[in-house]
């Protein structure tokens, strides 16, 4: 039975074409009492947090109440069917799927040789758009068909290729699943580790990776596997840094999707996700250019009708992800701050649009650059208040990476705050060095930083402060030459930061000094 959070997540999933849908399939299947439940559409939808007491209270009056918890279930049931409705042939699975029950229509009424035409024809857009778990059913369909068509002897004949093309089915969602069992391998390590920072973790890694399946690109029979194949590489090569292999890796991702219209029109969501790692790598290797070429491919996608009509909020919400996370990402590394900071209000905006869709790590992450954006910029107060919605998903393991830069980052903020947060910074120095250890994430560099705050925050004396500053940065400069060691120093930029405390300059003005002198 659907609960309360189920219905409340799936109305505000809806786009308004499909809201509009909804109203009007309800008017020609919902008819008296029944009408209840579009009432309590209507009032779920204007909710911006689920409010049952509201409800209950708005409709206390009325027989449904006494049964809110069927009625909640009926009413998610009911738009589960109006969606099915409205996509009723639109795209390929829901064709595919209504072809096959027009098939079994026909058969159980004796009209084989008509249900045998449609059976091929569907087979061959299933081919066409491999899909593999169709295709089981289809084949099934089409034997039950042709054993009441065929003479014996064409029936021997079309048993030797149905056998021989169940077979390779059967092969090939096999070879799919054990893709999937590597890519979800990888994956796993990737969450609790977004980079490797010691040889234990590397290891981790390349025991999946000296898997057969991984050695050669034809061991992957069809799209899925060989996307998995090329996914899995590019993401060991990103979390390793080696950022232009992964690159070509993810290049080579788009290329086989490009390369078959029908499978790209189908995988529209996967088109998003490489395009985005081809961002992220691009940021990597300040290949501004091809950034910005791929993000008018990614621009194309949330304005074509041809693609908006397919698209779902869950899928709307991942285009608002890559374009305004990345976009942040690129105009902060090359330093174009005002336009970075020009990005906030549209993702405060699809935060609150997107809550119920977005997952919490992309959300963290989303916190996290806001929250870095504002501390180099100079606006603490602001970046504390974005820390702040970290700090309520701290618990997520998803995103163990990105919250471990983060209460690094917090540290930097209370120390710029001045003498005031010093006794919170004090206390926050020893919960961030539990929760790392904890985490089993205290590598040398987070060890230094807190080292390092914790005896600046211990003395007044201006002199001590600037020598304490100049043995932290050449700490950190030795460590960023061992190896695993360098990426924490250089995400949180921390070089620049003890930079404008030796030189006295601000943040934002040493930062913009630095890339200017290195794009001259």
């Amino acid at each position: 039975m659907a609960t309360s959070d189920d219905l409340f997540r799936l109305i505000k999933s809806l786009k308004q074409s499909e809201k509009r849908y909804f109203k009007v399939f309800s008017s020609t299947h919902v008819k008296g009492e029944q009408k209840n439940y579009v009432k309590l559409f209507e009032v779920v939808d204007k909710q911006e947090e689920y409010d049952e007491t509201a409800i209950l209270k708005k409709f206390k009056n009325e027989k449904f109440i006494k049964q809110f918890s069927v009625t909640k279930n009926y009413l998610y049931n009911f738009i589960l069917k109006s969606l099915r409705s409205y996509y009723s042939g639109k795209d390929i699975d829901s064709k595919i799927n209504e072809d096959l029950e027009s098939v079994k229509l026909l058969h159980h009424r004796g009209f084989y040789k008509r249900a045998l035409k449609i059976i091929r024809k569907t087979k061959q857009i299933a081919w066409e758009y491999e899909k593999i778990n169709n295709l089981i059913n289809v084949l099934e369909l089409e034997y039950s068909c042709v054993a009441m068509c065929y003479s014996n002897e064409k029936l021997k004949e079309y048993k030797k290729k149905y056998l021989t093309e169940r077979a390779y089915l059967f092969e090939v969602i096999e070879n799919t699943h054990q893709y999937h069992m590597l890519s979800d391998k990888v994956y796993d390590l990737y969450r609790e580790d977004m980079v490797v920072r010691t040889e234990e973790e590397l290891k981790k890694y390349e025991e999946v990776m000296r898997h057969p399946l991984l050695q050669n690109i034809d061991k992957a029979l069809v799209y899925d596997s060989k996307k998995m194949f090329y996914n899995i590489w590019a993401l060991y090569h990103t979390i390793k840094q080696e950022y232009s292999i992964a690159f070509f890796y993810d290049k080579m991702q788009l290329e086989l999707l490009e390369e078959n219209k029908k499978i790209k029109e189908d995988k529209i969501f996967d088109y998003i996700e490489i395009c985005h790692n081809l961002l992220y790598n691009c940021i990597e290797l300040k290949r501004y250019g091809e950034f910005n070429d791929i993000m008018k491919k990614v621009q194309v996608i949330s304005e074509k009708k041809e693609y908006t009509e397919k698209l779902s909020v869950h899928y709307y919400s991942q285009l608002f992800d890559t374009t305004h996370s990345l976009l942040a990402n690129y105009y902060f590394n090359t330093r174009q701050f005002d336009k970075a900071l020009a990005l906030i209000p549209g993702i405060v905006k699809g935060l609150k649009k997107y809550k119920t869709v977005l997952d919490d790590e992309t959300k963290i992450y989303l916190y996290f650059e806001v929250s870095k954006l504002l501390f180099y910029t100079g606006q603490l107060n602001n970046a504390l208040e974005w820390q702040s919605k970290i700090d309520v998903h701290e618990k997520q393991n998803g995103a163990d990476g990105t919250v471990c830069y983060a209460k690094i980052l917090k540290l930097l903020i209370y120390y710029d705050m001045g003498d005031s947060y010093f006794d919170l910074l004090q206390y926050e120095i020893k919960s961030t060095r539990r929760f790392l250890q904890k985490k089993e994430r205290l590598y040398k560099v987070e060890d230094t930083i807190l080292k390092y705050l914790h005896r600046l925050v211990s003395t007044s004396d201006l002199d001590l402060t600037k020598e304490l500053y100049q043995k932290f940065k050449d700490a950190l400069q030795h460590l960023m030459l061992q190896k695993f060691e360098e990426s924490a120093s250089a995400y949180l930029n921390l070089i620049h930061w003890l930079n404008s405390k030796i030189e006295e300059v601000p943040l934002r003005e040493v930062m913009i000094k630095d890339w200017e002198s290195k794009n001259k």
